[in-house]
């Protein structure tokens, strides 16, 4: 059984597709959805539904999430296209 779930959200941006995966530590996929979708809406400033398509991409255990440093009912950012991975891989260590 699941302790999280990988979410990845798929949007259009200034003709352009983007995306964002985020680590959601709920049990429940729709819901780690829902969470992501909220985020995601704040973040880029884009309304939730309107061009967006988003996926429970893979179950993620405790030990996935106690690695995140991660509690239960928490989100984290692991890939945002629209950023530098290897400053951020760097802010990590």
């Amino acid at each position: 059984m699941a302790a999280g779930w990988m979410v990845s959200i798929g949007y259009i941006e200034s003709g352009q597709l983007r995306h964002v995966t985020y680590a959601v530590a709920v049990a429940n996929a729709t819901e780690a959805i829902k969470a992501s979708l909220d985020v995601g809406a704040s973040r880029f400033s884009l309304d939730a539904g309107l061009g967006w398509v988003a996926l429970a991409n893979s179950e993620l255990s405790l030990q996935q999430l106690d690695d995140l440093g991660m509690v239960k009912g928490g989100i984290c950012s692991l890939w945002d296209d629209t950023h530098d991975w290897l400053i951020w891989a760097r802010q990590l260590h």
